[in-house]
């Protein structure tokens, strides 16, 4: 493909995500992601990955969140993936009251190619278990249903993307509902055969729930293989 078309699909990909914003949201807080994930290959169709991530809000300032993920992932056909997680998260690590999450989740996307532009949907079903006091039982094992679809062009060493994802409550005892919207926008850089490093910036919108909160995210990842 030539440098011009190249441009072009960068361009369409930015206008496709600036649209995806409502132009009234408020600017809330500014948060910051950083992430290390290894793979290991086990067969032709089953993979594993470990990732380590750290998170801060309160525009940068504070470490909010710090967690550690496993997941297995199996390729049942070329289109078709499966995958099963586990997160083992901190929140507020450094503060008294430190708050242990545990969440489980199980993944299942169909990759659509076109020539160098990929498509994958994405649904997940979550749920996730707090050890903290709580008299409504939803406040502590929480479930969702999350659907996400990304676009991902392919061009030489360079994979820009863009990411749209909606999260639906599924035993919210107020009533089920779309809490919360997601839109990324990065770019994968291979470095090597075996690692990748990531830039993006996603923007949380929540919805649905009292105050609801706009996050402003910047992050970075990198990713090795093993």
């Amino acid at each position: 493909m030539t440098s011009r078309k190249f441009k072009l699909c960068c361009f369409i990909f930015t206008f496709c995500f600036a649209c995806c914003y409502n132009v009234t949201a408020q600017w809330n807080d500014a948060g910051m992601r950083i992430s290390i994930t290894g793979e290991k290959k086990i067969t032709s169709k089953l993979r594993t990955a470990f990732t380590l991530e750290n998170r801060a809000n309160d525009n940068f300032g504070r470490w909010s969140t710090v967690f550690v993920n496993v997941k297995a992932q199996y390729k049942i056909n070329k289109a078709l993936t499966a995958s099963l997680s586990y997160r083992y998260i901190m929140r507020n690590p450094a503060e008294e009251n430190t708050e242990f999450r545990h969440r489980i989740f199980a993944d299942l996307s169909y990759r659509i190619k076109f020539s160098k532009l990929t498509i994958t949907p994405r649904t997940r079903i979550q749920s996730q278990f707090t050890q903290h006091y709580a008299n409504d039982i939803s406040e502590r094992i929480n479930w969702l249903w999350r659907n996400k679809i990304t676009a991902k062009y392919s061009h030489k060493k360079w994979n820009p993307y863009i990411e749209g994802e909606i999260f639906y409550t599924l035993n919210n005892n107020r009533g089920n509902a779309i809490n919360r919207w997601r839109t990324v926008a990065g770019c994968e850089y291979e470095l090597s055969k075996k690692t990748t490093l990531d830039i993006f910036y996603l923007r949380d919108n929540g919805m649905n729930v009292n105050n609801p909160l706009t996050l402003n995210v910047f992050g970075a990842g990198y990713t090795f293989s093993f």
